[in-house]
């Protein structure tokens, strides 16, 4: 984040002796003030910043000892500043409420109250002695200026505008006054106004480091960084000391993606200032930018040792955490960070996404129900719930949270693509393509983007689109390991097996641990006959993903292959402890069961299968190969019927159900079949 410090113009003089106000101390130069007073003995005058509390004891003792009007007058002033200074704001104001009595009609002793008010973040107060001021004396621009600065503070801009311009009505020449309109219309969003206002402030005095380091801040905010970094380097050429202008330039190179430089210059901000912890977490966030999470979380630690209230910092901390998967620190951060500020919304959506990643989407909807609450416009928020709402099958409500994002931002690339998400996992694969259609539209070389809509292109049976968008996918982001094995699975879909167990080797190659590349790899090796490295691969798989049924099913058909019968079963058991809904598992267990000629058990475990899924064409074709054992061809022929309008080209159940029709004397009814399983597979009658 950028820093604001360093204005133009001199601080408030109190007495003689340059006393800077505590609020602004290394700041911002906000006030001036001067008031008439006689200036007290110089034990009491003395304003070196080491002998502070030496002040307030030596003008108490000149107090004590009942001096003149105008001297005492003059130590409770002196003492007023050094309370001030040492941030014991009642006892300041007390001493200048003192001040007033003595003297009520003193304008200059209401508007020293004032800045005091103001120091102690009590502005109503302020205003109200301000105004006071200004009746005892209506021309005095300092106090215009600082009422102003009052008004800003409490984000009235218009008002303090107006002060701002009375003041330089009352003195053309006065440079605090002009740059203090600056800010209130950066501040309110009025960057040509800001930028022409600190433009004349330059014109006033150019040797102003400040002012030159002020416009480039507010080019800054207009997102006008190349003006921005020429302003720091004037700014820096002026004045090389100055820790905030190197921060707020290595923040305006870190936006332009200068990741390098703009740690250069944390750097330099950091040699300047050690105990700068801005610039620790701007350098974070550019390691971050590099991809250095290591780096970026040591900047983080260091910023939280030196300012232990460092709300952002411990957000940012979490971010890197919960991107290396240690979710539980992510949560630990995210939760002293909303201790320290309960208002940052966007740290109730990172926690979201932190529970998210734990598998907790109901309490991540909940949090970010509160992002959503504290912004009403973060649309990365809307997007972000609607996927936990689509993880927790809600799937009407995470669509109508992200139309409510894409209402906000209607060019928000990664809003289409996750409705995208949403729609493909309802099934509505039409949706899904025409969502990441426009999502690419906007982001035409998004990796992930093409993979998705390749998916939905496969699902939808085009394959050819889907092989060209994960080849796109893979151009694009060349270690993109999923996409090869999903360019894989298509190809091994279309008989390309050679070219798919090659798609497979790279996933796995680039991804050793991708669980699903293994077992896929594994399929395609069982397609091809070559069963051992099969259940090698099967044996990965299940190695790095124990929860996966898929991979103990297919292991098991593997083991029936090759007559590894009670190892097939116990796969095909796993499978089913794991998902009990999952009727192919059934279905290959009963395939087994026959193996061993167990048929009454084999029916028995295809009926099961069909009680889950009671269009399983290969539940329907099992059972009646284990009535066909059993010689109950008529049972047979009527699974066989079933299987054949579950699935009207399945050429294995014609032929099946012709050689049952033929034991049954049923010559044409044989006859049909057998030549409708030709048409279908030529090379049905040879298996």
């Amino acid at each position: 984040m950028r820093e604001s410090a360093g204005g133009v113009g001199v601080m408030r003089a109190l007495i003689g002796w340059a006393f800077v106000s505590a609020a602004f101390a290394g700041v911002l130069s906000t006030f001036q003030s001067a008031i008439s007073l006689p200036a007290p003995p110089a034990n009491c005058a003395s304003g070196a910043d080491t002998q502070v509390q030496d002040i307030v004891t030596a003008c108490t003792a000149l107090i004590q000892s009942h001096p003149d009007a105008d001297t005492l007058a003059a130590a409770y002033s002196n003492r007023a500043a050094a309370y001030d200074r040492l941030h014991k704001y009642d006892l300041a104001i007390a001493d200048r409420t003192t001040l007033i009595r003595m003297k009520p009609d003193d304008a200059m002793a209401l508007r020293d109250r004032g800045d005091v008010y103001d120091d102690a973040d009590d502005d109503d107060r302020a205003i109200a002695d301000y105004e006071r001021s200004l009746r005892l004396k209506p021309d005095d621009a300092v106090t215009f200026n600082n009422r102003g600065y009052a008004y800003a503070r409490m984000k009235r801009y218009d008002d303090a505008v107006a002060d701002y311009n009375r003041a330089m009505t009352l003195d053309p020449n006065y440079e605090l006054a002009l740059v203090n309109r600056a800010r209130a219309y950066r501040d309110s969003s009025r960057y040509d106004l800001a930028i022409a206002d600190f433009t004349q402030a330059v014109k006033m005095k150019p040797d102003d480091a400040s002012a030159f380091r002020e416009r480039g801040d507010t080019y800054d905010d207009r997102n006008d960084e190349a003006r921005a970094e020429a302003d720091y380097d004037q700014s820096i050429k002026l004045d090389p000391t100055n820790s905030t202008t190197f921060n707020n330039r290595g923040f305006v190179l870190e936006k332009q993606g200068k990741y390098d430089l703009a740690i250069a210059d944390y750097n330099q901000a950091i040699a300047l200032d050690p105990r700068d912890s801005n610039a620790f977490v701007n350098r974070g966030a550019a390691y971050d930018d590099k991809g250095d999470a290591t780096r970026a979380i040591a900047d983080y630690n260091e910023a939280i040792r030196l300012e232990p209230s460092y709300a952002v910092a411990y957000e940012s901390r979490g971010y890197d955490y919960a991107g290396l998967g240690h979710a539980d620190l992510a949560l630990a951060d995210y939760d002293a960070a909303l201790k320290l500020d309960p208002t940052l919304g966007v740290v109730y959506r990172y926690r979201g996404a932190a529970l998210d990643d734990k598998g907790d989407h109901a309490h991540a909807v909940a949090q970010y129900d509160q992002a959503i609450r504290l912004d009403p416009r973060d649309y990365y928020a809307f997007v972000d719930r609607g996927m936990a709402e689509d993880k927790l099958g809600q799937y009407d409500r995470a669509i109508a949270d992200i139309n409510a994002s894409l209402a906000l931002k209607p060019d928000y690339a990664d809003g289409f693509a996750r409705r995208g998400d949403v729609y493909d996992d309802m099934g509505d694969d039409n949706r899904a393509l025409a969502d990441y259609d426009t999502a690419l539209k906007f982001a035409p070389n998004n990796a992930d983007y093409l993979n998705n809509r390749g998916y939905a292109q496969e699902r939808l049976n085009h394959a050819d689109l889907a092989v060209a968008d994960y080849s796109a996918a893979i151009a694009a982001r060349p270690d993109f390991a999923i996409a090869y094995d999903n360019r894989g699975r298509v190809r091994e879909g279309h008989g390309e097996f050679g070219l798919a167990i090659d798609d497979y080797g790279k996933a796995i190659a680039l991804k050793p641990d991708y669980a699903p590349a293994w077992r896929d790899r594994g399929e395609a090796f069982d397609d091809t006959g070559e069963e051992v490295r099969a259940i090698a691969d099967y044996d990965k798989a299940i190695s790095l993903d124990p929860s996966d049924s898929r991979a103990f099913n297919d292991r098991g058909v593997s083991l029936t292959r090759t007559h590894q019968l009670e190892r097939a079963m116990a796969d095909f058991d796993s499978a089913l402890k794991l998902d009990p809904k999952y009727a192919l598992a059934h279905v290959n267990r009963g395939d087994a069961l026959e193996e061993k000629g167990a048929d009454d058990q084999a029916i028995a475990e295809y009926g099961a299968a069909l009680r889950i899924d009671p269009k399983s064409s290969g539940a329907y074709y099992g059972r009646g190969e284990a009535f066909a054992a059993k010689g109950d061809d008529a049972h047979a022929i009527a699974d066989y019927d079933q299987a054949i309008a579950a699935e009207p080209r399945f050429a294995l159940a014609f032929y099946r159900r012709g050689l049952a029709k033929l034991r049954q004397r049923d010559g044409a009814g044989s006859e049909a079949d057998f030549e409708t399983a030709k048409k279908i597979d030529p090379s049905v009658t040879l298996r």
